[in-house]
């Protein structure tokens, strides 16, 4: 398995996949053998991230006898998706109504 570490400017640590790094390459710097700095913090990497909204392929699910297939969404589409449907805000404070 291809796990790699970034760091952040605000100290935060994120465990990636190889998938992973070569969406966030840009607004890398590698520090070490698997060791990577971001030039930005966690939550602006989320916001401004320049990949796509879903990794290629598709992954089965199967439960109590019924089976779906569903693409895998990264941390971009995520914050992406919350914000369209007003659960996400500028501030990163959760829309409670």
């Amino acid at each position: 398995m291809n796990k790699f570490t970034i760091r952040y400017l605000n100290g935060i640590k994120q465990h990636i996949s190889k998938s992973e790094l070569v969406i966030l390459s840009d607004s890398l710097q590698q520090i070490g053998p698997r060791e990577y700095l971001s030039t930005t913090t966690f939550q602006t990497s989320l916001e401004a991230g320049s990949g796509p909204n879903y990794l290629a392929g598709l992954f089965t699910i199967e439960l109590r006898k019924k089976r779906w297939k569903e693409r895998l969404e990264t941390p971009r589409g995520l914050v992406e998706r919350l914000a369209k449907t007003g659960q996400f805000t500028a501030n990163h404070e959760p829309n409670r109504t």
